[in-house]
């Protein structure tokens, strides 16, 4: 069985979630730890090629993740489902801030 990688273009290549176009913020912990989660989702049912998504999202004053949107519908439940409440170790991260993040799903 072969593992699906994920790989974080902002916040990998870049180090970096952004909040809007011109708001770009370093926050290279909050995003291992979400990347953390997603490499142990199963994607290979619900896609079968390489495919980027946006994910917006937020966190609570419970340093939980909420999920609000992504741009893919397919994979919209499925994002939502593995992220939300999620806790995360908040460092740089501001609580209902909301924060976009592209995602790459090999």
């Amino acid at each position: 069985m072969t593992t699906i990688k994920i790989s974080f273009f902002a916040a990998l290549l870049f180090g970096s979630l952004s909040a809007s176009a011109s708001d770009t913020k370093i926050i290279q912990p909050e995003t291992m730890q979400i990347q953390h989660i997603l490499q142990r989702t199963e994607f290979r049912d619900v896609i079968s090629n390489e495919t980027t998504i946006n994910v917006k999202f937020i966190v609570n004053e419970h340093n939980e993740l909420i999920v609000l949107s992504t741009d893919n519908e397919s994979l919209d439940q499925t994002i939502k489902d593995v992220l939300n409440y999620k806790k995360l170790d908040v460092s740089l991260l501001k609580y209902n801030e909301v924060y976009t993040l592209t995602v790459t799903i090999k």
